[in-house]
């Protein structure tokens, strides 16, 4: 009975409104993100962009850090006889050199 008494009196339809505080999407997800899918997120991958570059990874002779440890293609061995190889001027040596790496 009221609410008829209130549409007679207004002549129009009644307003419904919504007084709760709309959430704001601002597009960042919330928590860790691993964008390339390695396991690790963002905040501890040097490189969230490839899946072959994160923390442990195993090394490759080709100047780039994919065990995100700072040092680039550290100890990388031809032969696998733990000596970096010497003769390969693109690999970063550590350790002392190996006279063949061709040799275990």
């Amino acid at each position: 009975m009221i609410a008829l008494a209130w549409l007679a009196c207004g002549g129009g339809e009644p307003t419904v409104t919504d007084e709760s505080t709309p959430i704001e999407h601002t597009g960042t997800p919330a928590g860790p993100v691993d964008r390339d899918g390695d396991g690790w997120d963002a905040d501890e991958d040097c490189n969230d962009a490839d899946n072959t570059i994160f923390p442990g990874a195993p090394e490759r002779c080709d100047g780039v850090d994919q065990d995100c440890d700072g040092a680039i293609d550290e100890g990388y061995d031809l032969d696998g006889d733990d000596v970096p190889t010497a003769l390969d001027a693109g690999c970063a040596m550590l350790g002392p050199t190996d006279c063949d790496d061709t040799n275990a």
